[in-house]
């Protein structure tokens, strides 16, 4: 639902696509690191379901859920881990249980392909 009151996603895009920019506006005002709060709220779906299709070769249709894992991964980029501790407030806003095991996936992750080679 995004970090703002009353605010739903489809409402966030319509306002982009109608050229009305008070949402976005509220984000820069009352968020730090706004745009990555706001890409965290409205668009970890979005990240998810291309990495999954790079990553697999394989459309993921529009009614199915991209795999947990990728969901998992969406969350990179937004927090710049690990570089440091993870501000983003829609992360912060998850159970204690779903942030840990967010961050073993991803820790996993990344210390067992530290040194893979790109072949292609």
């Amino acid at each position: 639902m995004g970090n703002l009151p009353n605010v739903t996603p489809e409402e966030a895009i319509a306002s982009l696509e109608n050229g009305d920019l008070h949402i976005i506006y509220e984000y820069f005002r009352t968020t730090k690191d706004w745009s990555h709060n706001y890409m965290a709220d409205y668009y970890r779906g979005t990240f998810a379901r291309a990495t999954q299709e790079f990553d697999t070769g394989t459309v993921v249709p529009i009614n199915e859920e991209p795999l947990q894992l990728y969901k998992d991964i969406a969350w990179l980029g937004l927090m710049n881990y690990p570089n440091q501790t993870p501000t983003i407030i829609a992360f912060q806003q998850l159970p204690t249980s779903e942030k840990n095991r967010i961050l073993i996936v991803l820790n996993d992750l990344l210390e067992n392909n530290a040194n893979e080679t790109c072949t292609e």
